[in-house]
């Protein structure tokens, strides 16, 4: 089925569909294997304040999602009325690095301080059955690793002034009468769980004190590689250029890439 938004190298495909939501995730094969869609789930986002919690699915969010013009960059906005919060997202796959990356902007539309939680889940789905993953937190360069044989996803972010994700979990997923380790997330905690075996997710929370009319910007990332090391390296290389000089160069390179076809049109008119 066709998705709102598709995002692509060439090697690694993330397809986004009507809520913004990660649904498709082909890695190292565009089209052959869906580490993601295969148990029919999406990747969550959901958003805690003044003690209630929603899902960005859920009925009252109001989603649009677009393109930025001339290069493969996403624009989705999310507003909830009921929560007085909204999330912009700017999403893309890196040209360079086998790299999913979101760069999300939170604001607080409420007339006083608040406490406002951001909740990344993240489920794949490597294994043929989906329940041979393995799912781990990885404390020394603050990360969770989903595998499977040669198969490593990461996934990690941090908050675009400084630090990273202040608590995770990882849970069973779908299995033994579990939905999974996101509705942890739903009393605006984690309980840092710290790895799992079988069909696995995993939850990372970014957490601010938010003023009116204010906001705070988080970078999310999701590294697809051949193995642990190649995937971490990826992950250094992402802090050490930052995420606005990688969308920057996306950017350009997508530019550069339809150079030739702006002028033919140009040419032709």
């Amino acid at each position: 089925m066709g998705r709102p938004v598709v995002l692509s190298n060439g090697q690694l495909f993330v397809g986004l569909d009507e809520s913004g939501l990660v649904h498709d995730f082909y890695y190292p094969y565009v089209g052959l294997e869906n580490l993601t869609n295969a148990r029919n789930s999406q990747h969550k986002i959901g958003v805690w304040a003044d003690s209630a919690f929603s899902w960005v699915d859920d009925s009252d969010w109001d989603v649009t999602v677009d393109f930025e013009e001339n290069a493969l960059v996403s624009v989705v906005t999310m507003r909830s009325e009921a929560l007085k919060v909204s999330i912009k997202c700017n999403d893309f796959v890196d040209p360079e690095y086998n790299a999913f990356i979101r760069h999300l902007t939170i604001t607080n539309e409420a007339d006083h301080e608040r406490d406002i939680r951001l909740f990344m889940h993240q489920v794949f789905q490597i294994s043929r059955a989906g329940r041979a993953d393995t799912a781990l937190f990885v404390p020394d360069d603050n990360y969770i690793l989903d595998y499977k044989g040669r198969c490593c996803l990461l996934a990690s972010g941090k908050y675009t002034d400084d630090g990273s994700f202040d608590q995770f979990a990882v849970g069973i997923y779908n299995i033994e009468g579990k939905d999974g380790t996101y509705r942890d997330a739903e009393d605006g905690e984690l309980s840092g769980n710290a790895v799992e075996h079988g069909g696995v997710d995993s939850v990372l929370r970014f957490r601010r004190q938010v003023q009116p009319g204010q906001s705070y910007s988080v970078d999310y990332w999701v590294v697809a590689a051949d193995s642990q090391a190649d995937a971490q390296s990826v992950h250094a290389a992402i802090q050490h250029h930052t995420v606005e000089t990688r969308l920057q160069m996306t950017r350009e390179h997508w530019a550069k890439w339809l150079a030739p076809s702006a002028a033919r049109i140009a040419n032709s008119r």
